[in-house]
């Protein structure tokens, strides 16, 4: 199993009918793609987020993107607590 999380200001998700399309969507199928087995996979937007909570995060990759410019910085996350 292959977890992401993308939180960023890319864009809104817009519904399709039973789907879901747009920037903010590609990045998160983008980064739960270079998630490998297991992981649970961050983007660096995410990772702010999660700044109030408790959580432990592995060390930092970055790594580019299919179809999205630049690169980006991916954190995995070994464990949280609200």
């Amino acid at each position: 199993m292959r977890t992401a999380a993308n939180c960023s200001n890319a864009g809104e998700a817009v519904a399709i009918g039973d789907d879901y399309a747009g920037v903010a969507v590609a990045k998160a199928a983008r980064v739960a793609s270079a998630a490998h087995g297991g992981e649970i996979l961050i983007s660096s937007a995410t990772r702010e987020l999660l700044d109030r909570f408790t959580c432990e995060t592995g060390p930092e990759r970055v790594v580019e993107l299919k179809g999205l410019s630049g690169t980006h910085r991916l954190i995995p996350l070994l464990s949280f607590a609200p």
